[in-house]
């Protein structure tokens, strides 16, 4: 996904989360 170049707000539109839950999954995982 990130590397589509799909912005955090999109994704997380998409999976159902907030913003702020997808930046710490972001920062977990990379």
């Amino acid at each position: 996904m990130l590397q589509r170049k799909i912005s955090v707000v999109q994704i997380a539109v998409q999976l159902g989360r907030h913003r702020s839950t997808i930046h710490r999954e972001i920062r977990r995982n990379f």
